[in-house]
């Protein structure tokens, strides 16, 4: 039995299966590589990159050591080293869904959305269950000037979670800017019918005071409040009713009930005024 395992651990050895050396080396890149993170974590950005840097040169085969070089990078301004450090970590890991959200959340701000668009659908081929992936396909298709993409997208979302506000109103505003209106506003309809909202409502109200038609926009109002009853946005709706129908009491009451209103902010308040 000795002799067996003597024979077994000098072959490993031989072929590299056991290395002192090699273990001892790995230690100390992954022991370096939580001091950095560590370091990172503290705000200490210039330390966390010189030795994150140290750790590359050591172990190039790290990409766990780039993606925070990376990381490190976009935080002391060094964007040519935050290129090229993620897309070393992505080449290293492919596999890995932060690293490539990272780069291409990374091209998009530095300009390159089409670079951008590629990671994200590669990403949605190979993590199709992640919805995230899909609502930023959604954004870049649209300031890309590609709304029937951006539909086709928000389309696989509701298939995969069901409708949402959220999505109701970016396919709204997507069809009314590729001059849709009908169809925008059959979008809201629809997803009336199955729940209450009141930004849905508003933008209901909002759409029907574009066509004139000032009694059913405050009965979408109104419906709003009953869902919020301090709804900012279909206060001031309310508001401009009463001003368009020339029924000042009303305005001016809905106004001072708008303004004194504790429970709303005071952004709109101001912008509105």
């Amino acid at each position: 039995m000795r002799t067996t395992r003597y024979i077994i651990l000098t072959i490993l050895l031989c072929l590299g299966g056991i290395s002192p050396s090699f273990a001892q080396n790995h230690k100390a890149i992954e022991n370096g590589l939580i001091d950095a993170v560590a370091l990172y974590n503290n705000s200490q950005y210039a330390e966390a990159l010189a030795k994150l840097k140290y750790l590359a040169s050591a172990d190039p085969t790290n990409d766990a050591v780039f993606y925070y070089l990376g990381m490190c990078s976009v935080m002391t301004g060094d964007v040519e080293n935050i290129e090229l450090s993620l897309q070393e970590a992505v080449r290293l890991d492919p596999s890995n869904y932060w690293y490539r959200d990272y780069l291409a959340r990374f091209y998009n701000a530095t300009k390159r959305p089409e670079l951008a668009i590629g990671i994200y659908e590669d990403l949605a081929k190979d993590f199709p269950r992640k919805s995230e992936i899909y609502q930023n396909l959604v954004n870049l298709y649209a300031q890309q000037g590609m709304p029937e993409r951006a539909l086709a997208v928000l389309d696989e979302i509701e298939t995969m979670q069901g409708p949402g506000e959220n999505l109701t109103m970016v396919r709204y505003e997507l069809l009314m800017n590729m001059k849709k209106p009908k169809e925008a506003y059959e979008a809201l309809v629809k997803y009336n019918e199955q729940f209450a909202s009141a930004p849905i409502l508003s933008a209901m109200a909002g759409y029907n005071l574009s066509q004139y038609n000032d009694s059913l926009a405050m009965t979408c109002y109104q419906e709003a409040l009953a869902c919020d009853s301090d709804f900012a946005q279909a206060i001031i709706g309310i508001a401009e009713v009463y001003r368009e129908r020339r029924s000042y009491p009303d305005f001016f009451e809905t106004v001072n009930g708008f303004v004194t209103n504790l429970n709303i902010d005071s952004y709109p308040k101001d912008r509105y005024l």
